[in-house]
């Protein structure tokens, strides 16, 4: 039988590198620019829906139409994927 070693003839060439796992800090949320764009939306769409005559703008529904759309720019900010810090 042929003598097997724990050694490779590449083990000579090649130098042990050390990795370190990053870990990552705290991912940073931004509800109150969620919330900014949600209401931005939320004005635009009661605007569409009010010029199409889906909706009155007399009544109550403009401003509900801007919290739901509020509250979902909020949802959006808690939930969609963090961006990668600038470099």
């Amino acid at each position: 039988m042929s003598d097997m070693s724990d050694t490779s003839p590449l083990d000579d060439m090649v130098e042990p590198v050390e990795i370190t796992p990053s870990i990552p800090g705290p991912i940073k949320r931004h509800p109150i620019r969620g919330a900014f764009w949600g209401l931005v939306g939320g004005i635009g769409m009661a605007m569409v829906l009010i010029s199409r005559a889906v909706i009155a703008l007399g009544t109550l529904t403009p401003l509900v139409v801007i919290a739901l759309v509020m509250v979902l720019g909020v949802a959006w900010a808690y939930v969609a994927p963090p961006k990668k810090a600038p470099a």
